[in-house]
């Protein structure tokens, strides 16, 4: 005789089911996550020292750029070929993290004379 309705052995099945489930997908998640998290982390502190190397660039040349009042633009690829910066990769790429893939040899560092200080400073442009 089949009756509406669930039984206790269906319920308990799907519980378990599901469990099992949550048990696999939520620590993928996470780690997914985690991962993004750390990945963004890198990328911002692989942005900061190429800021502080173009800074080091700007102070070693900086009669150049005091030249310019406007500020001078850099790119990190000026920087790898001035040896400020050493490619990670052999063929002088350097490669987002986030990603794999993006090349963040053209990124642009704007270089700016501080006459106050005496002294260079990089922002991204």
């Amino acid at each position: 005789m089949k009756k509406n309705g669930y039984t206790v052995v269906d319920v308990l099945i799907i519980i378990v089911v599901l469990t099992v489930s949550a048990l696999i997908i939520i620590p993928k998640v996470s780690n997914s996550l985690k991962e993004n998290e750390t990945k963004d982390q890198i990328y911002n502190d692989l942005l900061e020292l190429y800021l502080t190397k173009a800074e080091k660039y700007g102070n070693d040349h900086k009669d150049e750029i005091k030249e310019n009042t406007d500020g001078t633009v850099v790119t990190i690829d000026d920087l790898i070929k001035a040896k400020y910066i050493g490619a990670a990769s052999t063929n002088g790429e350097i490669i987002d993290v986030r990603d794999n893939y993006t090349k963040m040899n053209n990124i642009k560092i704007q270089l700016i004379y501080d006459e106050t200080n005496d002294k260079v400073y990089a922002r991204l442009n």
